[in-house]
Parts: structure tokens; C-alpha cells; sequence
């Protein structure tokens, strides 16, 4: 069993903005097949548990034949670690998105879990890009770096930037379908790669990057993501620096198309992993 918490919540909306879907639909295809080495082990995918949800899944945790199953939960959404702690809890392995494979706040056995390498597909891509910055995504609890990069001190948007994203002092949400992004990803020499406070500390990764990487789009990593280097890239801390490098022709650099093709490999290489640790739990 694959479980999504929050499924009927995220298929209520109108499109797949978050990539929620998009993820829980590779996790399937990354298992199918396995289904007989699988047949004991049961899968917990992270999100807006709702409270039918809650009081369906303590139905499932009291059955019997329940009891023996190896139960994995996958935290690819930091808040899951508050908002799902009562079913990731019960699992016997959590996997989440912090590359030392150590995450504070969980108390029962956990590692990374290779999800954001799923977001690469190794198909042919656009690599005759237009000179703007991708960014995509809220602004919860990441105003600060907002202000860093995005906005000038007249609140417009900074040259060079396309930027869709939702707004929580406004609720106004501009995001696209997932599938959209990604389209629009391709066409962009470069992207803003960034995340909320609270995962700047523990090192917390994020598919973005990897879709960049996918796409031969070149990310500009905010110097507080990634803190333990899982990625190979060029960290920035403002807005000049960034236009200072633009202005030099960065992504047609040498070693910016070597940190492309070196992160491509890399990504490549280890996509395996997750299914790895799933079948050897």
C-alpha cells in the first residue's frame, strides 16, 4: 500500500502547483513492479492529513494484519514533520530531505530518501535558453530572501526575473501547473533556488534543484540552502552578485556548464536510491 496523507485535499484543487501529485505519481512508478517484495511493507507519503484521514489510518494501525507490516513514512514536505508526526511515529523508517541523513525532531530511524533525484528523467531538453531567473513557489516563512533577491525597495520585481509565486500576507497566488513550470524551466538559462527559515539550519534539499539541473537550467543557490554541498553549485547572497554574474555570461562559463554536467551525473547516479532503501527496509 501506497498512502498519500492529504490525496483528497491536494486532487481538490484545480492544478498541481506544488508538484504534490507530480511526486506521489514517481513514487509509484519507481516501485511498480515490486509489487510481491513489497507485499509486507506499507508506504506513508507525507501532506495535509486531514482528520478523516487521521481516524481512517488509526483504523489501519489497529488491525492485526497490520501489526507485522514494515511501515515507511516519506517526509518530502517539511511541515509533515508537525503536521503527520502521529503517523510518521508509528513507522519504522522515516525518509526525509537532509542529505547527512540525520534529521532533528525524529525519534525513530530515518534517513534521506533520494526523493528530489526522482525529479530527474533524463530526457532531451531545450538548451537555447532566454537570460531570465526562474523562481517558483511561496513566500511562507522566506519573506527575508524575498527582499534579498526578488524585490527592490519599491516592492516591483528585479530585472531579469520571471517569478511566479504565492503571496501569504495577500493569498494572491500567480503559481502555475507544475507540468507548466517545467516548460517555462527549460526555456530559462537560470533559476532561484531557496527555502524557508526553518530548513536553512538542517540543510533541507528540494526537488527545484534538481528540475533545474534536468533541464540544463544553471540555479542560483541561495548561500543558506543545502548547507552540507549534497549539490555542486555556485552559492549567492544578493541580488547584485547575481546580476554581476549575468552580466559576465555566467551560464555560458565553462565551469558552469561542468557544474551542470557534473550535478546531471550525479543525479543520475544515485536515482536509484530511494528504491534501494525501500526494498531493503
Amino acid at each position: 500500500m501506497i498512502y498519500k496523507a492529504g490525496k483528497k485535499y491536494v486532487l481538490s484543487l484545480r492544478s498541481d502547483k506544488n508538484s504534490a501529485i507530480k511526486e506521489f505519481n514517481l513514487i509509484n512508478a519507481e516501485l511498480k513492479g515490486y509489487e510481491k517484495e513489497l507485499e509486507n511493507t506499507d508506504i506513508f507519503v507525507g501532506g495535509k492529513l486531514l482528520l478523516a484521514e487521521k481516524k481512517e489510518l488509526e483504523g489501519y494501525f489497529s488491525l492485526a494484519d497490520n501489526k507485522g507490516k514494515k511501515k515507511v513514512f516519506i517526509m518530502s514536505d517539511y511541515n509533515s514533520l508537525i503536521d503527520c508526526a502521529w503517523l510518521h511515529e508509528q513507522c519504522d523508517l522515516v525518509l526525509h530531505q537532509v542529505p547527512t541523513g540525520k534529521m532533528p525532531g525524529i525519534n525513530v530511524k530515518n534517513a534521506y530518501s533520494y526523493v528530489p533525484e526522482l525529479f530527474f528523467n533524463d530526457e532531451n531538453k531545450i538548451k537555447t535558453k532566454s537570460n531570465i531567473i526562474l523562481f517558483g513557489g511561496n513566500d511562507l516563512r522566506r519573506e527575508d530572501l524575498f527582499k534579498k533577491y526578488i524585490f527592490d525597495s519599491n516592492g516591483d520585481i528585479n530585472d531579469n526575473f520571471l517569478v511566479l509565486h504565492k503571496d501569504y500576507a495577500t493569498m494572491k497566488d500567480n503559481r502555475i501547473a507544475h507540468d507548466d513550470y517545467l516548460k517555462l524551466l527549460s526555456l530559462c538559462k537560470y533559476s532561484l533556488i531557496m527555502v524557508r527559515e526553518e530548513c536553512r539550519e538542517i540543510g533541507w534539499v528540494t526537488s527545484r534543484i534538481v528540475e533545474s539541473f534536468d533541464n540544463y537550467t544553471l540555479p542560483f543557490v541561495d548561500r543558506n540552502y543545502d548547507k552540507f554541498d549534497h549539490f555542486n553549485t555556485r552559492k549567492v547572497d544578493s541580488y547584485e552578485e547575481i546580476k554581476c554574474l549575468m552580466k559576465h555570461d555566467y551560464y555560458n562559463l565553462q565551469r558552469s556548464q561542468d557544474m551542470i554536467q557534473l550535478n546531471r551525473e550525479n543525479i543520475k547516479s544515485n536515482r536509484n536510491k530511494f528504491k534501494e532503501m525501500i526494498l531493503n527496509v
